[in-house]
C-alpha cells in the first residue's frame, strides 16, 4: 500500500513512517529482493527528512543496494554522501566504518587515490576529537591497509610512488603501535601485527614476518581470538618464498583448519580450491583430488557459482595426475566449453555425477563431434562447431552425447604424426594428452590472475565423506591400457625438463618435489630425486623415483621389521642391565646378624627376612649390605656419563655403528661377570659401571634413527612397539634368574650371565645385516617404501642434505620445550626405578611373599606395561591421524593419564589391609601398565620438537633421569628402615607427587612443533622445515 508521507505536516511521525519504509527495504534487502528495497529508498528519498541522522542511514542502505546491482560508481556517491552527513553529526564510530566501506569499494574500482585520500581525511576528522585515540587508530590502520593494497597491486603509476607507501604505512604502523601501548587493546594489536607482518613480507623481510605472524598466531590463540588465525596462517603461505613449498602447504593447510571452524563455506570452498591447487605443485594429486571434490561439494551446497569453472579445471588437473585420464577430459569439457546458463546448474551438478561413473560408449553421433575435435588446433579451446554442439546441450538430460564428446578429445584426436613405435625414440615427443594438461594448466593461471593467491589445507585426515566419494571415483575400464602405457613410461632427466619446458606458467604436470608421507599416493605419480653416485647416472644428475600409490603397509615392512630388531635390542640390553638385581640372591650369602633378625608381625604371620620355607640358596660371596649396594648402583654411574655423547656420537657417526659397538661391548663384559666377581668386588663394580656406560648412548642412538626412518603418524606405532623390548627383557630376566640360579652350570648364577650375554653377541649379528642408518642407503627396502619414509620425514623436518649440523647447546639449555620433556622423563623413570628395585621388597615386606614367587609376580606388571606401551602408541596416532586431538595436546593427555594414574594406583595399593593381596598386586599391574602411555608422550616428543638433534636431547635427558635409579633406591631404602606398610606409603605418596608435578609441568610448557632453533637451513644440514599446527603448522599424527 502507498503511503503518501508527503502529506503530512508533522516531522515526528513522518520520520517514524520513514523508519518504518527504511526497516521494510532493509528486510527486502536480507531476502535477496534488491529491486523492491530499491524503489522503497527511492520513495523515501523523494519524501525528504529533517533527521540528518537518519539521512544518513537512507543513504548506507541505498550504498549497498546500488552496489549488490553493480552500480558500483552511484553506490560509492552514495557512501560518500553518508560519510559527510556522519561527520556533521560527530557520530566517529559510523564514520569510520562508513570510511571503511568507500575504502573497500574504491580499491575493488581500482581508484586508489580515492581510497587513499578517504583514509587520509579520516585521519585528519579523528585527531581533532579529544580523547579519540580509538578512532585515530582505526583511521592509522585504515590508511596502513590503503597502501599496503596498493604496493600489492601496483595502483600508483609512478614505481618511485608505488614504493613510498611502504615507507608511509610502515610510518603510520610505528604510530599505531605507540598508541596502542598508550591504550592497550588485544583486538587493536592483532590487527596491527597482521598490518607489521604483511610490511615486512612486502619489504621482503622474510624471517621477521614469519616472527610476526607467528606473534599475532599466538596472540589470536592466547586471547581467543580464533576467527583471526586463519588470516595469519594464509598470508604466512601466500608472502612466503615460492621456493618453500612445503612450509606453504602446511601453513595453509592450519589455515584450512581454523577457517572450516571459524570461517564462512565461501571462505573454506576457495580455501580447499586453492590448496588443492598448492598440493598438485607439491607432488600430492589424491590429496589436492580429495580437497578439490570436497570445494567442488561446497560450491555446489552454496551455489558458489562463480568458482564452478575453475574447480572444474582443477579437478580435471588431478585427475590427469593420478592416470583417470577419460575422466579428467569430462572436467576439461565440462569447465572450458559448457557456457552454463543459470536455470541450469542443478542438471549440471547432477551431470558431472553422473560422468564420474561413466562408462564408455561409442555412437554414431559421436563421429560428427569427433571431426569437428580434429579441426580444433586446441584441445582445450574446441573450434566455435564443437563449441555451438556443447552449448546445445544445456538444453538436453542424456549424459550419452557429453560422453562422446570426451571420448572425442582423448580417442579421436588423431592429428598427423609419425607411427609411434614401441620403443620411443630419443627426440620423440610425449604423448598428446601431456599437451592437453599443459595447455589447461596455463589456461586456468591466465584465468586466475585477478583473484588472491589464496593456498590452504588442514592437518587433518580425509572426512568420511570424501573418502565415499574418492572409492566410487574409479578407473574406467576403457582406460586401463592408456594408464599402463603411462606406468610404464620411461623418465630421465632430459625428458622432464622437455614436459617442465611445455608449459611455461604451470608447475603443477610434473613437479620435482617431495610430497608429504603420510599421504595417499597415486601409481603414476613421479617424484624428482637426486641418484645416489654409481648406479647408472652421473653426480647431481635427477632421476624420477615413482612415488607409491598408497601408504606402504606398516606390517609386513622394511621400517616394521627394523622396529622388531631394536625390541630384541631393547630386550637383551634390559636384561644385560637388570640381570644383576636377581643374580646377587644367588651370589651372595646371607649375612647371620640378619639372619637373627628380629621377628616381625604381617597380617597375622611371623617373618624374617629369610623364611624357614624360602628356597634361598647359599651363595658364593660373603658381602655386607654396602658392598652389594654399590654393586648394583655401579651399572648407573656408568650409565649416567654417556648419554650425551652417545647421542652426539649418533647424529655423527650413524646410529647403527654406536648401537653394534655399545651392544656388542655390554654383552662382551657381560661374560666377564662371573670372572670378574670372582677377582674382586670392585673389578665387578668397574666391570658392571664400563656395562652402563656402554648402554647410556644406545637408546639415544636409536633415537636418532628413528628420527630418520619414523613417519610422523607411525612414530609412536614403532618406537612403542621398539621400547616395549625392554619391559619384555624386565618380564623375562625375573624368572629365568631365578631358575638358572637353582639349575643352571657352573654354579648356576653365572649361567645367567653366559646366556645372556651370548644372546646379545648373535643378536649384534642380525642388527649389521637388518639396519641401516637411513632408508636411502638400506640395501634391501623397497622403491615404494622408501620414497614414504624419505618425503613423510623431510615434509615433517626438512630435508636431510648429508651435512653434519653443530649442536646449539644454549638454545637447547634454555629452551622451555626441551626442559619439558626432561622433567616428564625424570618424573617418569622416578617411577620406573622405584618400582623396577623396590618392587620385589614391596612385595615382600607388604604381603609376604618368599623368593621363589617373587619372580612370577613381579613379571606381572611388566607384561602389562609392554601391552600398554603398543597400546598406547596405536591410540595416539589414531587420534591424531582422525583430528581428535592435535600433536601437542595427544602428547599432553598421553602423559597426563600415564603418569597422575600410575600414581593413583601406587599409593591406592599402599592402603589395601590384610588378605587383599590380589588386589595389592591389581593396583600395581595397572599402575606399571598406564605408565606405559607416556611413550607417546616426552618419548615421541622429542623427535618432534628437535628432530636433528633428538639422539643429543634424549641423551642428555636420560643422564637427568638416571640420576632418578641413584636417588630413588636410596630415598626408599631411608624411608623404609622397617618395611612396615605405613613407611611404604610415605614412599608412594612421594613417588605419586613427582609423577604428579612431571605430569603437570610437561604440560604446561610442551611443544607439538620443532623449534626455531632446530630447523636447519641447508647450510646447516636440513633444508627449512616446515611448520606445523601451531606454528605453527607437520602432519598428520598426526
Amino acid at each position: 500500500m502507498d503511503v503518501s508521507v508527503s502529506s503530512r505536516e508533522e516531522e515526528g511521525p513522518r520520520d517514524e513512517i520513514i523508519n518504518s519504509m527504511l526497516n521494510s527495504a532493509r528486510s527486502a534487502m536480507k531476502l535477496g529482493l534488491f529491486e523492491e528495497a530499491m524503489g522503497r529508498l527511492e520513495e523515501i528519498l523523494e519524501c525528504g527528512t529533517t533527521d540528518i541522522q537518519l539521512l544518513g542511514r537512507i543513504y548506507m542502505y541505498y550504498g549497498r543496494v546500488l552496489r549488490y546491482l553493480k552500480h558500483e560508481t552511484k553506490a560509492l556517491e552514495f557512501f560518500e554522501h553518508e560519510l559527510n552527513v556522519l561527520k556533521l553529526t560527530f557520530t566517529y564510530p559510523k564514520a569510520c566504518d562508513s570510511s571503511r566501506r568507500i575504502v573497500e569499494l574504491a580499491l575493488s574500482m581500482g581508484k586508489f587515490s580515492k581510497a587513499k585520500r578517504c583514509a587520509e581525511d579520516l585521519i585528519d576528522y579523528t585527531s581533532n576529537r579529544k580523547e579519540g585515540e580509538t578512532f585515530v587508530r582505526i583511521a592509522r590502520t585504515l590508511l596502513v591497509t590503503v597502501c599496503l593494497e596498493g604496493y600489492e597491486r601496483k595502483l600508483e603509476s609512478n614505481p618511485e610512488e608505488n614504493k613510498r607507501l611502504l615507507t608511509i604505512s610502515a610510518e603510520q604502523i610505528a604510530k599505531i603501535k605507540q598508541i596502542n601501548e598508550e591504550h592497550p587493546d588485544n583486538i587493536s594489536k592483532v590487527e596491527i601485527l597482521m598490518l607489521e607482518a604483511k610490511c615486512l613480507a612486502l619489504q621482503e623481510k622474510q624471517r621477521e614476518a614469519h616472527q610476526t605472524y607467528q606473534d599475532c598466531i599466538d596472540l589470536c590463540i592466547k586471547t581467543d581470538q580464533l576467527t583471526n588465525v586463519h588470516r595469519a596462517y594464509y598470508e604466512m603461505a601466500l608472502y612466503a618464498e615460492e621456493n618453500m613449498l612445503i612450509f606453504i602447504v602446511n601453513n595453509l593447510r592450519s589455515a584450512a583448519y581454523y577457517v572450516s571452524k571459524y570461517g564462512t563455506t565461501r571462505e573454506v570452498a576457495k580455501y580447499k580450491r586453492e590448496l588443492a591447487d598448492k598440493l598438485l605443485a607439491f607432488g600430492n594429486p589424491h590429496e589436492a583430488y580429495c580437497n578439490a571434490m570436497e570445494a567442488l561439494e561446497l560450491i555446489r551446497q552454496q551455489n558458489l557459482n562463480e568458482y564452478l569453472k575453475d574447480t572444474l579445471l582443477l579437478v580435471a588437473k588431478c585427475l590427469a595426475a593420478l592416470g583417470r585420464r577419460q575422466q579428467s577430459a569430462y572436467f576439461i569439457v565440462l569447465g572450458s566449453v559448457l557456457t552454463i546458463k543459470q536455470d541450469c546448474f542443478e542438471k549440471f551438478y547432477k551431470l558431472i555425477d553422473e560422468v564420474m561413473t561413466a562408462e564408455r560408449s561409442d555412437t554414431e553421433e559421436g563421429k560428427d563431434v569427433s571431426l569437428a575435435l580434429d579441426a580444433s588446433a586446441d584441445p582445450v579451446a574446441p573450434n566455435e562447431v564443437v563449441t555451438k554442439f556443447v552449448v546445445k546441450l544445456e538444453h538436453t538430460t542424456s549424459v550419452e552425447t557429453w560422453r562422446v564428446v570426451v571420448n572425442g578429445i582423448i580417442e579421436d584426436q588423431k592429428r598427423p604424426a609419425p607411427v609411434v613405435e614401441e620403443t620411443p625414440k630419443e627426440n620423440e615427443e610425449p604423448m598428446d594428452f601431456m599437451d592437453l594438461i599443459c595447455k589447461m594448466n596455463s589456461r586456468m593461471d591466465d584465468q586466475r590472475t585477478a583473484m588472491p593467491a589464496s593456498i590452504f589445507a588442514a592437518p587433518r585426515p580425509m572426512s568420511a565423506a570424501s573418502k565415499k566419494t574418492t572409492k566410487s571415483h574409479r578407473i574406467l575400464p576403457g582406460f586401463r591400457a592408456n594408464i599402463a602405457k603411462i606406468q610404464n613410461m620411461k623418465f630421465d632427466g632430459q625428458t622432464v625438463n622437455k614436459l617442465l619446458k611445455r608449459s611455461k606458467k604451470s608447475k603443477t604436470s610434473l613437479h620435482s618435489t617431495s610430497t608429504q608421507g603420510d599421504d595417499t599416493r597415486s601409481d603414476t605419480d613421479a617424484t624428482v630425486v637426486s641418484s645416489p653416485n654409481g648406479r647408472g647416472t652421473a653426480q647431481g644428475e635427477q632421476v624420477i623415483m615413482d612415488a607409491p600409490a598408497t601408504k606402504p603397509r606398516l606390517v609386513p615392512s622394511t621400517r616394521f621389521a627394523l622396529s622388531l630388531v631394536m625390541f630384541f635390542g631393547c630386550l637383551f640390553t634390559y636384561m644385560m642391565r637388570t640381570n644383576m638385581s636377581f643374580a646377587v640372591v644367588c651370589m651372595v650369602s646371607e649375612n647371620k646378624t640378619d639372619t637373627g633378625a628380629e621377628k616381625v608381625s604381617r597380617c597375622g604371620k611371623e617373618m624374617t627376612p629369610v623364611d624357614a620355607n624360602s628356597s634361598s640358596v647359599i651363595g658364593e660371596f660373603d658381602w655386607d649390605k654396602q658392598t652389594t649396594g654399590m654393586v648394583l648402583s655401579s651399572f648407573f654411574y656408568g650409565y649416567i656419563g654417556s648419554q650425551i655423547i652417545g647421542g652426539h656420537l649418533a647424529s655423527r657417526y650413524g646410529g647403527k655403528r654406536v648401537v653394534f659397538i655399545t651392544v656388542l661391548g655390554s654383552a662382551l663384559l657381560t661374560l666377564f661377570n662371573p670372572v670378574a666377581a670372582r677377582t674382586s668386588e670392585y673389578a665387578l663394580a668397574i666391570l658392571r659401571a664400563a656395562i652402563g656406560f656402554l648402554q647410556g648412548a644406545t637408546f639415544p642412538a636409536m633415537h636418532t634413527m628413528w628420527s630418520v626412518w619414523g613417519p610422523p603418524l607411525e612414530l609412536s606405532v614403532l618406537t612403542g612397539v621398539t621400547y616395549a623390548g625392554a619391559q619384555i627383557g624386565n618380564v623375562i630376566v625375573l624368572p629365568l634368574s631365578g631358575f638358572l640360579c637353582q639349575y643352571g652350570f657352573d654354579g648356576g648364577w653365572p649361567s645367567i650371565f653366559y646366556i645372556i650375554g651370548v644372546a646379545g653377541v648373535l643378536w649384534c649379528g642380525v642388527w649389521w645385516y637388518i639396519s641401516s642408518d637411513k632408508p636411502a642407503n638400506h640395501p634391501r627396502i623397497s622403491q615404494e617404501e622408501k620414497q614414504y619414509i624419505v618425503t613423510a620425514v623431510e615434509a615433517s623436518m626438512g630435508k636431510d642434505t648429508g651435512k653434519v649440523p653443530s649442536t646449539p647447546w644454549v638454545k637447547i639449555l634454555t629452551s622451555p620445550a626441551v626442559w619439558a620433556c626432561w622433567i616428564g622423563h625424570f618424573a617418569g623413570d622416578w617411577g620406573a626405578y622405584t618400582m623396577l628395585v623396590s618392587l620385589p621388597s614391596f612385595l615382600k615386606d607388604v604381603l609376604g611373599l618368599n623368593l621363589s614367587s617373587l619372580g612370577a609376580v613381579a613379571s606381572i606388571p611388566y607384561i602389562a606395561y609392554f601391552f600398554a606401551i603398543n597400546a598406547g602408541g596405536i591410540l595416539a596416532d589414531t587420534i591424531r591421524a582422525k583430528g581428535l586431538l592435535s600433536t601437542l595436546n595427544t602428547r599432553r593427555a598421553a602423559m597426563l593419564v600415564a603418569l597422575i594414574g600410575q600414581g593413583l594406583f601406587l599409593v591406592a595399593s599402599g592402603y589395601c589391609g590384610c588378605g587383599q593381596d590380589v588386589l595389592v598386586i591389581i593396583f600395581i599391574t595397572c599402575g606399571m601398565a598406564i605408565s606405559g602411555f607416556q611413550y607417546a608422550g616426552f618419548v615421541v616428543n622429542y623427535l618432534e620438537i628437535a628432530p636433528p638433534f633428538s639422539g643429543t636431547v634424549m641423551g642428555t635427558g636420560n643422564t637427568i633421569s638416571a640420576l632418578a635409579g641413584i636417588i630413588s633406591p636410596a630415598v626408599t631404602s631411608y624411608l623404609t628402615p622397617n618395611g612396615t606398610q605405613e613407611e611404604w606409603q610415605v614412599v608412594l605418596w612421594l613417588t605419586a607427587g613427582i609423577l604428579a608435578t612431571g605430569a603437570i609441568l610437561f604440560s604446561i610448557f610442551a611443544s607439538g612443533d620443532v623449534q626455531p632453533w632446530a630447523k636447519l637451513t641447508p647450510e646447516e644440514g636440513h633444508e627449512m622445515a616446515p611448520l606445523r599446527e601451531g606454528e605453527k603448522i607437520e602432519l598428520a599424527t598426526a
